[in-house]
């Protein structure tokens, strides 16, 4: 897991941006670094957090002896062994063990073919000196970020959006349809960044540049994975293969050549995950967050039960209020992208980094895949009821939300009013249940302005509305919430999480499911992996109620953060201080408590 940093652009300049760029995402690799001019005008920059193959022969820039290509990589690769392999048997021969110098000898004797074949988390970029090219790439559900910028047949690129910024090739100038797909769901939507001329590369994507005769960039781009088309499962054919290969994804995510550890919770998922890891890493040390003052959000009874019972090594963190006051305004500054969500996973990153652990395994991603949310049965059963209204005027549905959300806050009433006036279908309903702010309220936050042709696209595959709720929980809320946040966060701290559920395989069978398999009416959420996994299942973990590690965001807003709130959000002068001011007063004189994580979003566009 690194940063990694590039230029190709005009022979005379690069070095200096990269270096600086390169400096900027110490955090990121703070066990080695590396700035090398590769070719003219071509600059790669990188920082190291050494997880396999800590010798030398892992550092990068990266370069190919027989062929002169070079290679910046960040993440982890988790069939590289294998790829050796069948590498070896064409030819090729290796200094070290680590999973870049499969990745440079695999780009170098396959090109882009060879993308297909990695199973991990990447973000990379590849020199192919023969051919004079710049191959960027990343995995398939962006598990790690590649922002770029093309300006001027010049393009560089980063893991952070500020180390790019550094680059001082383009102004750092606020994207509108960025802010606006932020304040839709407080979370940035991909490719757009907060900045202008600043893009994040797609999830599944690679993009090859080649400067032609008159020295313009030539750019050619392609997805190399999308979701696949639906398959006739049967019930005990997909447990028989979540049977299989999750516990071949979690083997694979413990392999590493320094301390790994699991983020523990009272969860179904981190508890499947942890009995699948002690069998092939007795003792494997196990982390379980409590926040001291606030026992209403302790996961520690439960987690202790499991730690017991699968023989892991746990380790109870406690965190004191204090301690979490004292973390704000450094997530603040931490944060690359602004979002409501993270906080909790810097504090818990932050704990466990300094407990010797550089490798985390988390039971991210099986929510989305597997229908572990309420959205998974409340938006096909609203998009019937609201498709059947289809023939009720707008106006006359606006009405009628108005007068049902008599009595209750402006979040629920301006939910209420997209559902109702919308077209029912998923998509639609998706955005308002995962809405932050509605469409009217963020007209006013943004002058009046109007917004209708900014507004963040949505594409799913297929017809049936479970599988487009899949979709849809996987690139929005996961894909540019969940996991930008936890690369962040953790990588604030040298931390590298990973994430079995998200493995590729177990990707490509989650998203072939019908959607019966996915949501079945009348039975919990994640029905597929409980019964898969139900021996590692504990009847009072099965009886809980689905919980996450909260903090009271509320609580600290109208108490110890006010003053630290009201001086951030009175800088917040691109944006209507009335209505930045009605949200605060809302929150602290009118105790509307879903206010909370909209203060955080407005704070986190003060960073």
């Amino acid at each position: 897991m690194c940063g990694i940093a590039g230029y190709f652009g005009l022979t005379q300049c690069g070095m200096q941006e990269v270096m600086h760029a390169t400096a900027m995402q110490h955090h990121r690799g703070p066990d080695d670094g590396g700035v090398e001019d590769i070719a003219p005008g071509v600059v790669f920059g990188h920082r190291r957090l050494s997880i396999l193959d800590l010798s030398p022969l892992g550092h990068q820039p990266m370069k190919d002896a027989e062929t002169g290509s070079w290679l910046v990589f960040n993440g982890e690769i988790y069939n590289f062994q294998t790829l050796k392999g069948d590498l070896i048997n064409a030819g090729a021969s290796f200094r070290g063990h680590s999973d870049t110098e499969v990745i440079l000898a695999g780009l170098v004797r396959q090109g882009n073919a060879f993308l297909k074949k990695l199973e991990g988390m990447f973000a990379f970029a590849f020199w192919n000196a023969q051919e004079n090219t710049l191959l960027v790439a990343r995995d398939p559900m962006g598990i790690k970020p590649l922002y770029y910028f093309l300006k001027d047949n010049e393009f560089g690129f980063a893991s952070e959006t500020k180390a790019l910024l550094s680059m001082g090739r383009i102004e750092k100038e606020m994207d509108e349809k960025g802010l606006v797909g932020f304040l839709k769901f407080g979370a940035v939507q991909q490719p757009s960044t907060l900045w202008k001329g600043v893009q994040s590369l797609g999830p599944g994507e690679w993009m090859r540049l080649k400067r032609n005769p008159d020295g313009i960039l030539e750019i050619h781009r392609q997805k190399f994975w999308t979701f696949p088309q639906e398959k006739a499962w049967t019930e005990e054919g997909a447990i028989e293969f979540l049977q299989r290969e999750l516990p071949r994804a979690v083997r694979d995510h413990l392999v590493a050549d320094v301390p790994v550890g699991i983020f523990l919770s009272s969860g179904i998922d981190s508890t499947i995950l942890a009995g699948l890891a002690s069998e092939v890493h007795p003792g494997l040390r196990a982390f379980t967050v409590c926040f001291g003052d606030h026992k209403e959000f302790d996961e520690d009874r439960l987690a202790v039960e499991t730690a017991k019972r699968f023989g892991l090594k746990h380790e109870r963190i406690v965190i004191s209020e204090k301690e979490a006051l004292d973390s704000f305004e450094g997530w603040l500054a931490a944060m690359d992208q602004p979002s409501i969500d993270g906080l909790n996973t810097f504090i818990i990153s932050k704990a466990v980094r300094e407990r010797g652990i550089k490798v985390a395994l988390s039971g991210l991603g099986a929510d989305e895949l597997f229908g572990g949310y309420p959205s998974f049965h409340e938006i096909p059963k609203w998009s019937r009821r609201i498709q059947k209204i289809q023939w009720v005027p707008k106006s006359i549905r606006k009405l009628t939300s108005s007068v049902l959300g008599i009595g209750q806050g402006r979040v629920a009433k301006g939910k209420m009013r997209d559902a109702i006036s919308s077209n029912g279908f998923p998509q639609a309903l998706f955005q308002t249940r995962r809405g932050l702010f509605d469409s009217q309220w963020i007209e006013k936050l943004l002058w009046k302005k109007q917004i209708t042709n900014i507004e963040p696209a949505f594409h799913v595959n297929g017809e049936e509305t479970v599988r487009k709720v899949q979709q849809l929980e996987t690139k929005i809320y996961m894909g540019n919430m969940l996991l930008c946040d936890t690369d962040v966060c953790s990588m604030a701290h040298g931390l590298e999480v990973r994430v079995p559920f998200l493995d590729q395989v177990i990707l490509n069978f989650a998203f072939s499911l019908p959607g019966h398999l996915i949501s079945q009416s009348g039975k919990p959420g994640k029905y597929l992996l409980k019964k898969a996994f139900a021996k590692y299942l504990s009847v009072s973990l099965l009886g809980q109620a689905k919980r996450g590690f909260v903090l009271p965001f509320a609580k600290w807003y109208k108490g110890p953060l006010r003053s630290i709130c009201k001086g951030r959000l009175d800088k917040l002068d691109f944006l209507d201080q009335s209505e930045v001011k009605s949200c605060f007063k809302a929150l602290v004189d009118w105790d509307e408590t879903s206010m909370a994580s909209r203060i955080t979003a407005l704070l986190s566009l003060t960073a």
